[in-house]
């Protein structure tokens, strides 16, 4: 479900993208207030985003992958419905490792996003949601992850103890 967060950077992008034209520069014309996986409220200005930097930072998180924390797919335990409200899974998954670069392929109309997952604990991990995130600056260049879409699965995967799994997320635009 695509959440508020992602709901609100989406349409800003957009309507930006119309107020300033092709330019190279756009000027500031939107402050939004998103939520952080902390449940801050941020202010953020999509004073240098338009519709395709909105896609070139997403491509640029995608090869982020340093630590768990900034990767922009997550993995979770939780049961609870999705809803746009939310701005975190409700339960993320401990013992899974990111060890591959998240990898974009795509058009500017639909980007398909792999990570592959280790489970490096001794038990079976049942992945039950799955989240999309994106690390975005605000009040300058402080930087926070916000949760853009969260899905909760028909079918768990399954990541047996010492074993890697691939997941593969598609955002159309």
């Amino acid at each position: 479900m695509l959440t508020k967060n992602g709901k609100k950077l989406i349409l800003t992008c957009v309507m930006d993208s119309y107020q300033t034209g092709p330019s190279s520069q756009p000027t500031p014309t939107s402050q939004i207030q998103i939520t952080d996986t902390g449940g801050t409220e941020r202010n953020t200005s999509t004073s240098t985003t338009n519709t395709s930097s909105f896609i070139n930072a997403l491509n640029h998180m995608a090869t982020n992958t340093s630590t768990t924390s900034t990767t922009n797919i997550r993995c979770g335990t939780g049961t609870t419905e999705a809803t746009e409200d939310d701005y975190k899974l409700e339960v993320e998954a401990t013992g899974l490792t990111c060890d591959s670069v998240v990898t974009a392929v795509g058009s500017n109309d639909t980007k398909t996003y792999t990570a592959t997952f280790s489970n490096t604990t001794d038990a079976d991990i049942t992945v039950t949601e799955i989240g999309f995130f994106m690390c975005y600056a605000y009040n300058g260049y402080n930087y926070s992850n916000f949760l853009l879409d969260h899905i909760i699965l028909d079918t768990p995967i399954t990541i047996p103890a010492g074993e890697s799994k691939a997941i593969t997320y598609e955002i159309g635009f």
